[in-house]
């Protein structure tokens, strides 16, 4: 199941990349600027410019919030459970 599940992700992503990647550089096709195969070039450089930045942010936001320094050291039992379960007093 998670396989069918990765690929129908890839897919979208994909399908969706093919789709708005050219969206930011039309203007240089469109305009006549560059050739088709150079704005091509431009979109794919930039998106993968983009997905590194993202690669390095989204590193740096995990370090930030990995949920040490967030709540005092006695709250955070380190996936542990806090509650406990209700007897069932009849």
């Amino acid at each position: 199941m998670a396989l069918i599940v990765f690929a129908a992700v890839l897919l979208l992503a994909w399908s969706n990349g093919a789709n708005d990647n050219f969206k930011g550089v039309a203007t240089l096709y469109g305009s006549g600027t560059t050739t088709y195969r150079k704005a091509l070039a431009w979109a794919t450089l930039t998106t993968l410019a983009g997905s590194l930045l993202t690669l390095v942010l989204a590193a740096g936001l995990v370090k930030t919030f990995s949920g040490r320094g967030l709540v005092p050291g006695r709250c955070a039992l380190h996936g542990r459970s806090t509650t406990r379960p209700r007897s069932s007093a009849s």
